[in-house]
């Protein structure tokens, strides 16, 4: 999701991007890459593992 940073941690997310289930094998991460670019470039500053997230459904996304 996207969150304001000013905003209460259990706040109304600005946006969801998408969903992510580590338990699934295949098909676990579902991400909107477009959307996430937008927030960035836009100021958004995603986490460690937000990052490795996007990159790896970008690779997912190339392989497809």
């Amino acid at each position: 999701v996207v969150a304001e940073a000013r905003s209460r941690r259990d706040g109304a997310p600005a946006e969801v991007l998408g969903t992510f289930n580590p338990r699934a094998k295949q098909g676990g991460l579902t991400l909107n890459v477009e959307r996430a670019d937008y927030w960035v470039s836009k100021g958004a500053q995603p986490s460690d593992t937000v990052k490795s997230l996007i990159k790896k459904a970008r690779k997912t996304a190339v392989a497809a």
